[in-house]
């Protein structure tokens, strides 16, 4: 699914249409629900709770509306949801275009190779760029919460620590085939509007 930063832009954007700055709290929980990649011998289970994909995998998005429900869902929590409904929307579009596309010349592991490679690239293309500096900065600075019982203040803290230093340390050694920059583009706008328009309705 998109990684770290494709994700802070997309809660941006959805911010952008409220005409609203997002917070750090806000932006800090748009990157929460991949903190479990942080645990040693992190398991699917894990990451499957992470992202409220209970009781099944196609959960999440109607449990992350859920959390957006609840008059007491605060800016974290808020950014918590967006990523996983995020996940759901980019996993039925830009993933599941490359398995359409090259399911008939070469085998699963291969698409999923290839699409790794190229999110790769379009996630430290996007770092780069000064707009990123700004988002990483306010996550970095923001206020420590725990994500219900699934995942500790402290768990959180060594995510973002670590995957902040992965992404300055990580040099640009190739281009995508098939994510470019420009779809990648197109997609985030497309899926910050579909989830600023679902959050309309529950307001």
């Amino acid at each position: 699914m998109p990684h770290s930063t494709i994700h802070l832009w997309v809660a941006k954007k959805v911010s952008e249409n409220f005409k609203q700055e997002s917070s750090a709290s806000f932006l800090l929980g748009s990157i929460v629900p991949d903190a479990t990649n942080i645990r040693s011998g992190v398991t699917k289970e894990d990451k499957q709770l992470s992202h409220l994909r209970q009781p099944d995998f196609n959960s999440g998005y109607a449990n992350a509306k859920k959390i957006l429900e609840d008059e007491k869902c605060t800016d974290f929590l808020k950014g918590c949801a967006v990523h996983i409904m995020l996940d759901t929307l980019w996993l039925k579009g830009p993933y599941m275009s490359m398995v359409n596309q090259l399911k008939n010349t070469v085998s699963k592991e291969e698409i999923n190779a290839m699409y790794q490679k190229d999110s790769e690239y379009v996630e430290l293309w996007l770092f780069r760029q000064n707009t990123s500096r700004l988002l990483w900065n306010a996550v970095m600075n923001a206020k420590l919460e725990r994500f219900f019982d699934i995942l500790t203040p402290g768990e959180i803290d060594d995510y973002r620590k670590s995957r902040h230093i992965e992404l300055m340390e990580t040099k640009i050694s190739h281009t995508s085939n098939f994510l470019t920059l420009d779809i990648v583009r197109n997609y985030m706008d497309q899926f910050a509007k579909t989830i600023s328009e679902e959050i309309k309705k529950i307001r």
